[in-house]
C-alpha cells in the first residue's frame, strides 16, 4: 500500500479541512506544536482504511470536530498497479458513509472501474488489498503515539499475524482450499471415467440394434417424405378455398348488413326533411329583411353619432340648465342691489341722525361739568370756612384753660395772648353750609356724569350706525359684482349655446334636436325588436326541426357508411334530393354483388369437391387418416431417425475414444495422489508453522543488527523457547530480559530496530511494505541516539525508491534532519489545525 493523497474535514482538530499530497515523496515529516493535529494526520489514514484509530478503536463519533456536524476523510492509495479512492464520513446524526472506488488515474473525474459502498464491503476489500486486518497494520506499518512497541511486545501469536499478512503467507490457506478442491474434482474425473468405461462397453452391445433402428426409420422417413409436397400442396389449396368461402360469407354479411343500416323510411325521413328546410328558409329571410331594417336604423343613429348629435344636445341641455339658473341668480343680484340701496339710504339717514344727537348730548355734558366744577370750587371755600370755625370753636373751648406765658396744653407753647371769645354758633353755621354745598356738588356730578354716559351712548350709536352704513356699501358692492358675473356668465352661455346650436332661440332649437334624436333612436329600437324577433322565431324553427335534422343526419351517415362498405363513390350531398340518388345507387350496387358472390361461392364448392379426393389417396399411401395425423406421422419419422442416427455416431465415437480411457484414468489416479499430498503439506502445523519460523528468526537476525546499531553495541534481539521475543543486553554478560524492563528510549529504538528489520526483509523479498509511520517517540533519545535512529529511518526510505515514510514529532531535531516537512499550527482562538506548509499538490478529491 502506498499513500497518494489526503484529504481530512471536521476530522478532530483539522475542522476547515487539509489536503496532502504524498505522491513522489518519501521521507516526510509532520512537525508543530502540541495540538496542532500532527497525530490526527495518522489517526485518519488509519480511520481511512479500517474505519477505527488506533487509539479510539471503532469508536468513531469521537473523531467530529467539536464545532463540526459532521467529520471527512478522503484517502487515495495504490495497491499493486491499481489505484484506490476510499471515503469515509461521519454524522453526529444519522449513518456514516463508506464508499471505495477504483481508478485508473488519480483524478476523481475518470470512470470507476471497481466500487463498493456497503461498510462490510470496503472493510473487506481493503483488508484483502492491504493483505493484512487492523491489529496487524497497527503493529507494522502505523506505529502510532504510545503503541510503536506492540509488534515489540506481541505475542507469538499477534507476531504471526504480522509476518503472515506482510510476507503473503495469509494465501497459504487459500492454496490449501485450492489444494483440496482440485483433490475433490480429481476423484470426480475418475468417477467419470470409470462410468465412461462402463458406457462404452455397453455401446459395443447396442450398436448393431442401434443401427438396423436407423435403417427402418430412414425408410419411414424417405415414404413420408415423397408425399409431404403433394400433400402440404393440397392442404394450402384447401386452407385458399375456406378462406375464399369466408371471405364471401364475410362479403354477403357485408352486404346484408350495409342494407340493414339504411333507414325503412328512408322517403319519409327525406321528406320531413324538405318541409324542414323550407320552414327554416322562410325563417331566415324575414332575419335577413329585419338584419338589414336594423342596419338601416344603426347606420342613421350612427350618422347622427358621427356628426355629434347626441354630445352637442347633451352639452346644450346642460349649458341651457345653466344658463336658467344663471338668469334666476340674475334676477336674485338685482334685487339684492335694489335693496341694499335702500338699506344704505337708510343707514345714512340713522348715521345722521345719531351725529346730530351725540352733538347735543355733548354739549349738554359740557355744561353740566362746567356746572359741578363751579359748586366744587364753592364747596372748597366752604370746607376751608368749616375748618377755621373748628379752630375757633376749639380755642373757646380751651380759652378757659389758658393763661398767658403758660405752656399750651394742646401745643405746649407758651401762651403770648388768650384769645377773645367769639361766636359759638359759628361753627355750626360752617358745617351746614359745607353740607349743603356737598349735596348740591353731588347731585351736580350725578347729573354731569349721566351727561357723560348719555354721550357715550349716543357715541355707540353714531359708531353702530357707521358700521352699518359701510355694510350696506359692502353689500352694494357685493351684489353689482354679483350682478356683473352672473351678467357675463349668461353672455358665455349664450356664446356656447350659439357655437352648438347656431342662430335662433336656443330653446327651440334643443326641442328641435331632441326631436329628431328621439325619432332615430325609436326607428333603431323597433328595428331591434324586429330583428330579435325573426331571430327567435328562427332558433325555434330550427329547434323544431332538430330532431328532423338529425334523423336526416343519420340517414346521410347511413348512406355515407354503406358506400364505405361497399367501396362505392357515391356522394350524398347534405339536400334531399341527393339523398334519394345515392339511396337508389346504393340498391343497385348491392343486387349487382350479390349476384357476382353466389356465382363465386358455387365455382369454390366445385373445386373442394375435387381436392377433398384428391386428399384422400394421399392420406392412403401415407397409411393415416388425417392431414394432421401425417404431419404428427412425418414429424416423428424425422425424429426417430435423428435420435437412432445420434444413437448410433455416439456409440461409434465412445468406441473410438474407448482405447484411451485406461491411461486417462491412470493420470487421474495420479493428480489425486499429488494434489492430496499437497493438501495434506499445507495444513497451519506444518508449512505455515514451517515459513513463519523462518521468517521470524530472519527478522530476529536482521533487527538485531539494526539494534545494535542504535543501541552502540548494547541489545540485541533473541527468541525463547516459546517463540517469544526476548531483550539481549550484551553489557551483562549476554543477559537475556524481557522488552517490558527497557526505558521508554531503549524501547522506542527497540521497536524502531524491529520495524527497520521487517522493512528490509520486504524490501528484499516479495513483502507489501511500501508505507511507514512513525508517531512520536523521539523525544526519548539523546542526539547520538536520534542521529543513529535517523540514519536507520533513512536507509529504509533509501531501501526502496517509491517507499513513504511519515515521521510525527515535535523534536526540533527532526526539522533539521528532515527536508521534506508538513508544518502545522494551532489557532490560539479556536483550536483548529491550520497546515502552514508540505500540503503538496492540491488534492483533487
Amino acid at each position: 500500500m502506498r499513500p497518494l493523497r489526503l484529504t481530512l474535514k471536521g476530522f478532530r482538530s483539522h475542522r476547515d479541512g487539509t489536503d496532502i499530497d504524498f505522491q513522489g515523496r518519501g521521507l516526510v515529516g509532520v512537525v508543530g506544536p502540541i495540538g496542532s493535529g500532527k497525530s490526527s494526520i495518522l489517526d485518519a489514514i488509519s480511520f481511512a482504511l479500517f474505519a477505527q484509530t488506533p487509539a479510539g478503536g471503532a469508536q468513531t463519533k469521537a473523531l467530529i470536530h467539536q464545532q463540526a456536524a459532521s467529520a471527512h476523510v478522503e484517502f487515495w492509495f495504490e495497491s499493486g498497479d491499481q489505484i484506490w479512492r476510499v471515503v469515509r464520513a461521519l454524522r453526529r446524526k444519522g449513518q456514516a458513509a463508506h464508499t471505495l472506488v477504483r481508478f485508473d488515474e488519480v483524478d476523481p473525474g475518470a470512470s470507476s472501474l471497481e466500487s463498493y459502498e456497503l461498510k462490510a464491503d470496503v472493510d473487506a476489500k481493503v483488508q484483502e488489498l492491504l493483505g493484512m486486518e487492523f491489529p496487524a497494520f497497527s503493529r507494522s506499518i502505523m506505529l502510532a503515539q504510545g503503541r510503536f512497541a506492540q509488534l515489540l511486545q506481541a505475542t507469538p501469536t499477534e507476531a504471526n499475524k504480522v509476518l503472515q499478512s506482510v510476507f503473503g503467507f495469509d494465501q497459504i490457506p487459500h492454496m490449501r482450499d485450492v489444494a483440496n478442491t482440485r483433490v475433490a474434482a480429481a476423484q470426480a474425473r475418475i468417477t467419470a471415467l470409470g462410468d465412461e468405461a462402463h458406457q462404452i462397453q455397453d455401446a459395443k452391445n447396442r450398436l448393431s440394434q442401434a443401427e438396423e433402428l436407423a435403417k427402418t426409420a430412414q425408410g419411414r422417413q424417405e415414404t413420408l417424405g415423397a408425399v409431404e409436397p403433394r400433400l402440404t400442396e393440397v392442404t394450402a389449396r384447401q386452407s385458399e378455398i375456406q378462406e375464399k368461402n369466408t371471405a364471401v360469407g364475410v362479403s354477403q354479411k357485408a352486404l346484408n348488413d350495409a342494407v340493414s343500416a339504411l333507414p325503412l323510411n328512408a322517403a319519409d325521413v327525406v321528406s320531413r326533411e324538405t318541409s324542414r328546410v323550407e320552414s327554416v328558409d322562410v325563417a331566415k329571410k324575414q332575419v335577413d329583411a329585419s338584419k338589414e331594417r336594423l342596419d338601416g336604423a344603426a347606420a342613421a343613429r350612427q350618422g347622427l353619432q358621427d356628426a355629434g348629435t347626441e354630445a352637442t344636445l347633451s352639452v346644450a341641455e346642460l349649458v341651457l340648465s345653466q344658463r336658467d339658473d344663471a338668469l334666476i341668480a340674475l334676477t336674485s343680484f338685482e334685487l339684492a342691489v335694489e335693496g341694499a340701496e335702500a338699506l344704505q339710504v337708510e343707514a345714512e339717514t340713522k348715521l345722521v341722525s345719531a351725529d346730530k344727537e351725540a352733538l347735543e348730548f355733548a354739549d349738554v355734558a359740557k355744561g353740566r361739568a362746567a356746572d359741578a366744577k363751579k359748586l366744587q370750587d364753592i364747596v372748597d371755600q366752604l370746607t376751608v370756612g368749616a375748618e377755621q370755625a373748628r379752630r375757633d370753636d376749639a380755642a373757646h373751648d380751651l380759652r378757659a384753660h389758658l393763661s398767658e406765658g403758660e405752656a399750651c396744653p394742646v401745643c405746649e407753647q407758651a401762651v403770648r395772648a388768650v384769645p377773645a371769645l367769639g361766636d359759638a354758633s359759628a361753627l355750626q353755621k360752617a358745617e351746614d353750609s359745607l353740607t349743603a354745598g356737598r349735596t348740591e356738588v353731588k347731585q351736580g356730578l350725578e347729573l354731569s356724569e349721566a351727561s357723560a354716559a348719555a354721550v357715550s351712548e349716543a357715541q355707540e350709536v353714531v359708531a353702530e350706525r357707521k358700521r352699518a352704513h359701510e355694510a350696506a356699501q359692502l353689500g352694494i358692492k357685493s351684489s353689482v359684482e354679483q350682478l356683473r358675473v352672473a351678467r357675463e356668465a349668461i353672455s358665455s352661455y349664450d356664446a356656447q349655446l350659439k357655437d352648438r346650436l347656431g342662430e335662433g332661440d336656443p330653446t327651440a332649437l334643443v326641442a328641435e334636436l331632441k326631436t329628431q334624436w328621439a325619432k332615430v333612436s325609436g326607428d333603431h329600437d323597433e328595428a331591434a325588436a324586429a330583428f330579435a324577433d325573426a331571430d327567435s322565431a328562427l332558433k325555434a324553427a330550427v329547434e323544431a326541426g332538430a330532431a328532423m335534422a338529425e334523423r336526416f343526419g343519420g340517414l346521410l351517415t347511413a348512406i355515407a357508411v354503406v358506400s364505405d362498405r361497399l367501396d362505392l363513390a357515391v356522394v350524398a350531398g347534405t339536400d334531399p334530393a341527393g339523398a334519394l340518388d345515392a339511396i337508389s345507387t346504393i340498391e343497385a350496387a348491392v343486387a349487382n354483388q350479390a349476384e357476382a358472390l353466389r356465382a363465386q361461392q358455387g365455382e369454390l364448392t366445385v373445386e373442394m369437391g375435387g381436392l377433398v379426393a384428391t386428399l384422400s389417396g394421399l392420406l392412403e399411401t401415407a397409411e393415416v387418416s388425417t392431414a394432421e395425423d401425417f404431419n404428427m406421422a412425418f414429424a416423428t419419422a424425422k425424429s426417430e431417425l435423428l435420435r437412432h442416427t445420434t444413437t448410433v455416431e455416439v456409440m461409434r465415437n465412445a468406441l473410438e475414444r474407448g482405447g484411451d480411457v485406461g491411461e486417462r484414468l491412470q493420470a487421474a489416479e495420479t493428480d489425486l495422489g499429488v494434489y492430496q499430498a499437497l493438501a495434506k503439506d499445507l495444513t497451519p502445523s506444518k508449512f505455515l508453522a514451517f515459513m513463519l519460523d523462518e521468517e521470524r528468526f530472519a527478522l530476529i537476525a536482521t533487527s538485531s543488527t539494526k539494534l545494535a546499531e542504535l543501541s552502540a553495541g548494547r541489545y540485541g534481539f533473541s527468541l525463547s523457547e516459546k517463540a517469544e521475543i526476548e531483550m539481549i543486553d550484551n553489557t551483562a554478560a549476554e543477559y537475556r530480559r524481557a522488552p517490558s524492563s527497557l526505558s521508554g528510549g531503549e524501547t522506542f529504538l527497540a521497536s524502531l530496530a524491529l520495524a527497520l528489520g521487517l522493512a528490509e526483509m520486504v524490501a528484499g523479498g516479495a513483502g507489501t511494505l511500501d508505507a511507514f509511520f512513525l508517531d512520536e517517540g523521539f523525544g526519548s533519545l539523546d542526539a547520538e541516539h536520534l542521529d543513529l535512529a535517523m540514519e536507520g529511518i533513512e536507509q529504509l526510505v533509501s531501501a526502496s525508491s517509491d517507499r513513504l515514510v511519515v515521521l510525527v514529532s515535535h523534536v526540533a531535531e527532526l526539522r533539521e534532519r528532515v527536508e521534506d516537512l508538513i508544518v502545522l499550527d494551532r489557532d490560539p482562538d479556536t483550536g483548529a489545525s491550520t497546515l502552514l506548509s508540505g500540503g503538496g499538490a492540491p488534492s483533487g478529491g
